[in-house]
This record gives structure tokens, sequence and C-alpha cells, in this order.
């Protein structure tokens, strides 16, 4: 279920889990990848109001949300320019939306 058909869900979990300096990008890999098992977009805790230049974009705010992920992002920023992407594809077919 997309809240909004054709616009990418965009979530980050960490307000969830603050920041744990190195290993951060670890950490929001690790919650990519379980988020693309369970079929379940993590929300951003703490998003209320966001700009008007990210309208185009299905943010996902204060709960979690069924969704059936075959694509997955997970960024990382840090100081000096440290700065990486990684992205998956589900190899199979992800469990039933709201399982596991």
């Amino acid at each position: 279920m997309r809240a909004d058909k054709g616009k990418i869900a965009v979530s980050s979990t960490k307000a969830a889990h603050g920041h744990s300096l190195g290993a951060a990008g670890s950490v929001e890999f690790i919650a990519t990848v379980l988020a693309m098992q369970r079929s379940m977009v993590p929300p951003t805790l703490g998003l209320e109001n966001a700009a008007p230049a990210f309208n185009d974009l299905d943010l996902v705010r204060h709960a979690a949300r069924p969704q059936r992920i075959r694509l997955g992002l997970s960024n990382s920023f840090a100081f000096g320019g440290n700065v990486a992407a990684i992205a998956v594809a589900s190899p199979n077919e992800p469990e039933q939306v709201g399982e596991g």
C-alpha cells in the first residue's frame, strides 16, 4: 500500500537509534535490509513539517507502513566528505506485507 502512488517512500531511522559514530552507516544499512525483509517502511520519528521542496517525496511519518520494498538505498554522510551510498535489491519475493 503506497500512501501516494508514484512517489518514492523516504524514511530515516537515525532519530530512533541515535548517532553511533563510525557504526551509524552500518546501523542504517541493517535497518534498510530489515525493512525490505519485513515489507515494512520505518517512520522518520519527530518529522512533523517538511519544507515545500520535499513535496514530491512520500515522507513516512509517525508510524511504520506495510509496503513491498524491492529496492533500498542507504546513504551515509560524515565529516570531512566521507560519503557512502549502498543500493540493495531483493533477490526474491519479500514476505507477505505485515508478517515478520
